[in-house]
């Protein structure tokens, strides 16, 4: 079992509490939601990776057909409880391509920066697309603050085990990737995709799994965000070209 699997499954049963139910998570969860749903089109919708399935009942509401896939059945076990109608697959990203469907919008909420071949599972969306459908990817910028602020959580990962006010804080795996935009570019060129926008999301992706539980801290940082208006996220919307008949 896989570093990134194991955490995921031992974190399921209260990872949406964790993650979302404080007050910078809940700020989180709103400006992911607002990028993921202004960017969807038609009405077959595939997530990737989508863990607790989140965004399953928000996308059911618009009268969507919505398909979820996630490695981690301990997640799913979750997620089926959030929806009766939603179909969820356990599978692994890499296996996108066996899917037998085509969908007007895939997307996926930072999963990108553990997948261990980008290109080839974007290139297995694009084939998977119906023409002009869309693919949403939010992933983390690579830049000097996040790098710094990913190190500082491995510190806190290193006290969470011997201090009991981190206890409660989500543990991550230390493996992300981050990427800068322009290899969010390539990675959708190389997969004939033409690129839509990208745009900067709030989301202290270092302060919510490590503060969020405290009050005073995550109101400053996200009064001070706003102040700044930097993303530390990006959200990359990219379409499937239609093909021209010969």
């Amino acid at each position: 079992m896989s570093k990134v699997k194991k955490c995921y499954d031992d974190e399921a049963p209260l990872y949406d509490e964790r993650r979302f139910n404080s007050i910078i998570g809940k700020y989180v969860d709103e400006e992911e939601t607002k990028a993921v749903i202004d960017n969807l089109v038609g009405k077959d919708i595939l997530e990737l990776c989508c863990g607790t399935g989140r965004f399953s009942t928000k996308i059911e509401k618009l009268n969507k057909n919505y398909i979820g896939i996630d490695f981690s059945e301990k997640m799913l076990e979750q997620a089926r409880k959030k929806s009766n109608s939603a179909k969820f697959i356990y599978m692994d990203v890499k296996d996108v391509s066996k899917l037998n469907k085509k969908f007007d919008t895939i997307f996926a909420v930072r999963a990108i920066k553990f997948w261990g071949n980008p290109e080839q599972v974007v290139k297995d969306c694009s084939s998977l697309l119906k023409d002009g459908g869309r693919i949403i990817l939010l992933f983390i910028y690579k830049n000097p603050i996040t790098i710094v602020l990913f190190r500082l959580t491995n510190i806190f990962r290193f006290f969470k085990k011997r201090m009991k006010i981190f206890k409660s804080f989500t543990r991550g795996t230390g493996t992300e990737k981050r990427y800068s935009k322009k290899e969010m570019v390539k990675l959708a060129s190389q997969a004939n995709l033409k690129i839509i926008s990208i745009s900067n999301l709030f989301n202290p992706i270092f302060a919510f799994q490590n503060f969020g539980q405290i009050d005073i801290i995550s109101k400053f940082i996200i009064w001070s965000e706003q102040k700044i208006k930097r993303g530390w996220t990006g959200c990359l919307v990219a379409e499937k070209v239609k093909e021209s008949k010969q």
